[in-house]
C-alpha cells in the first residue's frame, strides 16, 4: 500500500496532537503557579501575623524592663517559663 507523509514532515492530524498535548502542559503549568501564588500568599499572611506578634512581646518586655529599672526588681522570662520550646 501508499505511504503518506514521510519520517521528516508531520502530517496536520499530527500537529493537532501535539499542539493539544502543549496546551494541556501550559494549562498544568498555570494551575500549578496559581497554587504555589495562594500558598505564598497564606504564608505572607502568616509572616505578617507573626511580625505584629513579636513587636508586641518587643513592647511587653520593655516594658517589662523598665518596671523591672523604676522597682528594682529584677523579672527573671525565660523561653521556658512560658512552655514555648
Amino acid at each position: 500500500m501508499g505511504q503518506i507523509g514521510s519520517e521528516t514532515t508531520i502530517n496536520s492530524g499530527d500537529m493537532a496532537g501535539i499542539l493539544m498535548i502543549a496546551v494541556q502542559a501550559l494549562e498544568k503549568r498555570t494551575a500549578e503557579l496559581k497554587q504555589k501564588e495562594a500558598h505564598i500568599a497564606v504564608l505572607q499572611s502568616e509572616v505578617k501575623d507573626l511580625k505584629a506578634k513579636h513587636a508586641y512581646f518587643e513592647t511587653v518586655a520593655a516594658r517589662l524592663e523598665a518596671l523591672e529599672l523604676r522597682k528594682n526588681y529584677p523579672i527573671q522570662i525565660t523561653a521556658e517559663s512560658h512552655g514555648d520550646k
